[in-house]
């Protein structure tokens, strides 16, 4: 009996010792979201591609992370890019920690030039002619398994700008701008 004893409090202290090992060596590992560190977790509906990473650490933006934003947020019509506005990448972040960080947002649609801006209102799709789109500072987003009512009120309490519902296309528009709007 006093044998077991002994093993159980070496296995215990191998374990502690292993996890503060991890924690010191390692501290990423074990923070990987603090308030340290903003990240993201996106799917692109239009190019099955996803990007999982931190965009901002130790009060800076990572400019090697933003431009793989501004690239994975493409105009899916032509590939062209914008520089997209930061804080909507902050914004994100937010809302995705406020409903559920580890599920991924999935992306409807980024930046859009403004050739394909003006091809969707052609077609009727409901678009604003001078879309936050176009200028890198709206996103339309959807989150599997989380109601969008929900998603919905996790972006309004931001108070960070504008905030679309969308219900019967399944998904809600978020921008970057100086008034709070909702429709």
């Amino acid at each position: 009996m006093l044998k077991d004893a002994g093993l159980l409090t070496r296995r215990t202290f191998l374990v502690t010792g292993g996890a503060a090992l991890t924690t010191l060596f390692f501290p990423k590992l074990i923070c990987a979201t603090s308030n340290f560190e903003r990240k993201l977790v996106l799917y692109n509906t239009h190019t099955s591609e996803w990007f999982k990473d931190i965009f901002w650490a130790d009060g800076h933006y990572i400019p090697e992370q933003l431009d793989a934003l501004n690239h994975f947020l493409r105009d899916p019509s032509n590939g062209k890019t914008t520089n997209i506005e930061p804080k909507l990448f902050d914004l994100m972040n937010n809302i995705q920690k406020a409903v559920n960080e580890k599920k991924p947002f999935e992306i409807i649609s980024g930046y859009r030039s403004k050739e394909f801006n003006d091809h969707l209102r052609k077609t009727g799709k409901g678009v604003a002619q001078n879309s936050k789109h176009i200028e890198g500072k709206a996103v339309d987003i959807r989150m599997a398994g989380t109601q969008l009512v929900k998603l919905r009120n996790a972006a309004k309490a931001q108070k960070a700008g504008g905030v679309g519902f969308y219900p019967k296309s399944n998904f809600i528009h978020i921008d970057i701008r100086k008034e709070c709007y909702y429709w």
